[in-house]
């Protein structure tokens, strides 16, 4: 959703189904794109998956700071894609593929959430802090044993007990 709106000829060659009999790739298309999305969050999340997607925020300046960490490190020359630079000529319109595409698909059972990354500390930080607040939400317990359960543990115990070390 984010290469293609920015690059839509990459599409031509992915051979991928009409989308409804839509031939064009025009706002109908990214519609029904959005569409498909959408439908399927809606299934995941009524089979009882929890969805959060994370937008890291990171500006151009910080991006360019971590491209020349990485040409500069040779730890770190792996992580490191020439193409990178060439696709940074085209920041506003990966922004506005962002805008569009968190627009479209943010909903109460698969919210976005905007975390800024400039400081990594703080990218995992405000992650870390959503799924873990997310976690304690959904009121998880252990499993209560059943009275024979408790009987055998019981048991269990008793022989463990008796045992000469």
């Amino acid at each position: 959703m984010l290469v293609t709106r920015v690059h839509p000829e990459y599409i031509v060659g992915q051979n991928i189904p009409t989308v409804r009999g839509l031939k064009d790739i025009d706002a109908a298309f990214w519609e029904a794109r959005f569409d498909a999305i959408r439908a399927w969050e809606q299934q995941l999340a009524d089979s009882g998956t929890v969805i959060m997607k994370f937008y890291l925020n990171m500006s151009k300046a910080a991006q360019k700071e971590r491209f020349l960490e990485r040409i500069d490190d040779p730890a770190k020359n792996w992580k490191f894609n020439p193409g990178d630079v060439k696709e940074r000529g085209h920041w506003a319109a990966y922004m506005h593929a962002y805008e569009q595409a968190i627009g479209a698909t943010a909903a109460p059972h698969a919210p976005w959430y905007i975390v800024p990354a400039d400081d990594q500390w703080e990218t995992r930080a405000v992650v870390g802090r959503l799924v873990r607040e997310r976690l304690e939400a959904l009121g998880l317990k252990h499993p209560e044993p059943a009275t024979e359960v408790m009987a055998q543990l019981q048991e269990a115990r008793a022989t463990l007990m008796a045992e000469k070390d």
